[in-house]
């Protein structure tokens, strides 16, 4: 139900320190992902990263360890460049997950780094918002989602890239999606899911997250607090940027208690 194309559709170029929980991750077989920086050990990103839709096999859990997350600057080059604590440990998927059913429920993991990583000016952790924070959800605000991919002609990007989307009102957000799986026989639908997920887009087009931007940030200000809070992973959609249908995003306050209790585990 996602596309395969990876890519941030109507974005602009991130100037370096705009996002400083955004990380890449870097998989085995030339893949790649987004991730969020929660701490100076963990990484949180959508599971479907590493179990994926459409009948692909898990990743083994001793292939999770070549994976490498980068964080820091807003080029993949000068991050590939700089030391930094990036292999992977282990990769916890969230118990509820399955790769191989159409919906997107649960889609969320954790990541934990073979050492601390660095902290710096450019690589902060995002603060996550509480179980309860109605708030931060509210229809009409801006968001922000931030990644890596290629652009609309394919072309590999080596900077970072964001763009700007109102977060939408959940009934119309779970009547467009369904409508535009019409086709699909029920079992096959991905449903948009009340306490897990949120929406992001206008409904007309044109700008998006797309599948490469997978696991990356869906963050907004507090303007009372004046803090950033991330309050979504990018999960999955219907094309890009498709008239009509929204971003879905694993909603993280309703994660919370299952992120802090893994964190705490060590």
């Amino acid at each position: 139900p996602h596309l395969e194309i990876q890519r941030i559709l109507g974005g602009a170029l991130a100037q370096e320190g705009n996002f400083p929980w955004q990380a890449l991750l870097l998989l085995p077989k030339s893949g790649l992902a987004g991730g969020i920086l929660v701490s100076d050990r963990w990484v949180l990103t959508a599971a479907h990263v590493f179990w994926p839709k459409g009948g692909a096999a898990r990743l083994p859990a001793e292939r999770a360890r070549e994976v490498r997350v980068l964080a820091g600057r807003v080029s993949i080059r000068e991050m590939e460049r700089a030391p930094g604590a990036d292999r992977v440990e282990r990769v916890v998927l969230h118990p509820g997950y399955r790769g191989d059913s159409p919906h997107f429920r649960h889609d969320l993991a954790l990541v934990r780094l073979g050492g601390r990583f660095k902290m710096a000016a450019g690589a902060m952790p995002g603060c996550l918002p509480p179980p309860t924070a109605p708030g931060l959800y509210r229809p009409g605000l801006a968001a922000f989602v931030s990644g890596w991919g290629v652009t609309e002609n394919n072309t590999l990007l080596d900077r970072l890239r964001y763009v700007r989307l109102p977060l939408a009102e959940f009934g119309v957000c779970a009547r467009a999606m369904a409508d535009a799986q019409g086709g699909r026989e029920p079992g096959q639908r991905s449903e948009v899911w009340p306490e897990g997920m949120v929406c992001a887009g206008t409904g007309i087009g044109g700008q998006d997250s797309c599948q490469g931007d997978s696991g990356g940030a869906l963050a907004v200000r507090d303007a009372a607090e004046d803090r950033w809070y991330v309050i979504g992973v990018v999960s999955w959609g219907l094309g890009c940027g498709v008239p009509g249908t929204y971003g879905v995003y694993t909603r993280v306050s309703h994660y919370r208690a299952w992120i802090d209790q893994e964190m705490a585990r060590g």
